[in-house]
Parts: C-alpha cells; sequence; structure tokens
C-alpha cells in the first residue's frame, strides 16, 4: 500500500509538487537538508534585523536540534533498513521504467531524514519566533523561486511531502520521522540556556 501510494502521487505531480520536491533536494547547489534548514533560520534573523546574542542563542538551540534530529533519525535507518519506494515499485509492484523526480538516497527509507530534521527546526523556530510565522524562503530563488510558508508548521509539513512527491519515502516514513523531529525540537527547547 505505501509503494503504490507513491507511485499513485507520482502520476498525479503537478508542477509545483516538481518545484517543492527540487527545492528540498538542493540539487543542484550547495546545500544540504541541514544547510537548507539553517539558511531559513539566517533568512528570518535577518529579516528581524537580529543582534548577535539573538543570532548565536538560535543558531545554538537550532543547531543542536537539527544535528539531533539526524542522528536519532539515522539510528533508525540502519536499525529498520527499509527497502526504498523505487526498489520496491520497479521490483514488486512491476513498473520498471518508473523513476523518482530526484535521486534516491543510498541509504535506507525509514525514517525520512528531511521530516525528522524539519519537525525539530520546526519546534526550535516556533520557540523563538512564534506559532504562526509566516515567511518565504529565498533558498533557491534563482532555480525554483521563492517557496512561501504559512508556519513553521507549514514548512515541516512540506519539506516532508516533498520526500513523497519526489517519490523517495513513503508516506507513513514522512508521518513518523515529523512526530519524531518534533520530539526532538521539544526536548531541546527544555534545556535551559542563558540568552
Amino acid at each position: 500500500k505505501m509503494a503504490n501510494h507513491v507511485y499513485e502521487v507520482s502520476q498525479n505531480l503537478t508542477t509545483d509538487d516538481i518545484l517543492l520536491a527540487k527545492t528540498w533536494a538542493d540539487i543542484p547547489g550547495n546545500y544540504n537538508g541541514q544547510g537548507h534548514f539553517t539558511n531559513v533560520l539566517t533568512q528570518i534573523l535577518g529579516e528581524q534585523n537580529s543582534n548577535l546574542e539573538t543570532a548565536a542563542y538560535a543558531y545554538a538551540k537550532h543547531g543542536m536540534a537539527i544535528a539531533d534530529a539526524a542522528i536519532s533519525c539515522f539510528k533508525t535507518k540502519y536499525k529498520y533498513l527499509l527497502i526504498r519506494p523505487v526498489s520496491y515499485i520497479r521490483n514488486v509492484i512491476g513498473k520498471s521504467t518508473w523513476n523518482t523526480v530526484i535521486p534516491t538516497p543510498t541509504h535506507p527509507e525509514y525514517s525520512a531524514a528531511h521530516a525528522t530534521i524539519s519537525g525539530a527546526s520546526q519546534k526550535i523556530l516556533e520557540t523563538l519566533f512564534g506559532k504562526n510565522y509566516a515567511f518565504i524562503d529565498h533558498t533557491h530563488d534563482a532555480l525554483y523561486g521563492p517557496r512561501s510558508y504559512t508556519s513553521f508548521e507549514d514548512y515541516a509539513n512540506q519539506s516532508g511531502w516533498s520526500r513523497v512527491v519526489a517519490g523517495v519515502h513513503y508516506k507513513p516514513s514522512v508521518d513518523v520521522a515529523l512526530i519524531a523531529g518534533r520530539k526532538v525540537g521539544d526536548f531541546i527547547n527544555t534545556i535551559p540556556m542563558k540568552k
């Protein structure tokens, strides 16, 4: 069912779906997932005209959250070793010429790294700037245009969903990863830090 869902989604992609997948793939470019999430923070700090003390505090909290989220995710990946959609769709469903929107990463599927990291990022950014902070991500303006988000939850959800429309993750892997990432962010928010 999970693989069939990815296949069905791939048959009805919109232009915006493809742009979403490519925006969060960060290919080509000088970003990876963590770099893109950190660049979003940098843009918001600039919009807020934040001082050095505020920026240092924000980068520390955000950096710890996304690093811990990535560690948690990759421990999960190598515990469960779930096969990627491309392999299942081609070899089991029998769609031998089916392909993903972006290259499939060479590590196990479960859980979704972008979703885990974006969930952690969401919780830190909400604490710093509020839950309903709307913003525009200009990371890939030249390649795919700006991306608007109505909130940090919207940002995390879109980052996670980007991996389903890209064809590299199953939706349940994204859903579970968002929950796990948000727990990491919530935990980092409990650590007493002086601003």
